[in-house]
């Protein structure tokens, strides 16, 4: 898959073909995409279609079964991890089971200066708590400071679930920085649950079902309602604002054929 349509200025991220399969049973089924400096790629779909393992496979964690991932035409899976952690800079969905340290000290085993992230989460001053004295929100906005911290050198950042564990101000906040850092030239990709924030903070988006690619595009040629209810099984209206497009969920579909309601009397 080529990324010509990138300028030499840019960099490139190319995700070709790639397929990962776990015990004979294919959890990531040939995806295909490019993406260019400045680009927010939005990854939507059900529980269990391969949008985490997808993300692990783009920041190198995992390694395909087939199939390659580029960034600036260099095979990421041949560098050792050090090296891949340079180019893609990635944050779980997952707070850590045991988080027993300073803040401070979690913050420096990515740089000594990473504490000074904190202050961009709202959390200036917390370097000498406890991680496990904090909430689970705060904690993620630990992690959120880290990973900003690594994505300054980084050429893509991938984040699972930005929003876990954050109340709505902290959601829309965390997906402003994540802006930020496109604006600076990162390209960013997430996975979420949450469609709406996708559509608004995504230049693309990405619809994945049973570990295949359904739909790639602008989030207005992603978000029709015969394909979020076809994959989400769940009966949908879209409703459009003046800050866009909101899909606003009616009722789950039981039944394998959909039958919406269209009367308008």
């Amino acid at each position: 898959m080529s990324g010509e349509w990138c300028s030499t200025s840019m960099v490139e991220l190319v995700v070709d073909n790639i397929v990962y399969a776990v015990n004979g049973r294919v959890v990531v089924d040939g995806i295909s995409f490019s993406l260019c400096s400045g680009e927010i790629l939005g990854v939507i779909g059900p529980n269990g279609a391969g949008k985490t393992t997808l993300l692990r496979l783009i920041a190198g964690i995992l390694s395909p079964t087939r199939g390659r991932v580029l960034v600036d035409r260099i095979p990421l899976h041949s560098l050792p991890p050090r090296e891949r952690a340079r180019l893609v800079a990635y944050l779980d969905a997952e707070l850590p089971a045991s988080m027993h340290s300073l803040v401070r000290d979690y913050l420096d085993t990515f740089s000594p200066t990473a504490y000074r992230r904190l202050a961009a989460v709202g959390l200036k001053g917390y370097e000498w708590r406890l991680l496990d004295s904090l909430s689970s929100g705060e904690k993620r906005r630990v992690m959120i400071a880290g990973l900003l911290d690594r994505a300054e050198k980084a050429h893509v950042v991938v984040v699972d679930e930005p929003t876990a564990h954050l109340d709505l101000a902290w959601s829309l906040k965390v997906f402003k920085l994540l802006g930020e850092l496109a604006k600076d030239g990162k390209i960013v990709i997430f996975a979420t649950h949450d469609l709406n924030l996708a559509a608004r903070y995504a230049s693309k988006l990405l619809l994945l079902h049973q570990g295949r690619q359904m739909a790639l595009g602008p989030p207005h040629t992603v978000l029709r309602e015969e394909l979020i209810e076809n994959v989400y099984r769940v009966v949908v209206e879209t409703i459009e604002t003046r800050h866009g497009t909101i899909i606003l969920p009616i009722d789950p579909i039981d039944s394998p054929n959909i039958h919406r309601n269209t009367n308008t009397t």
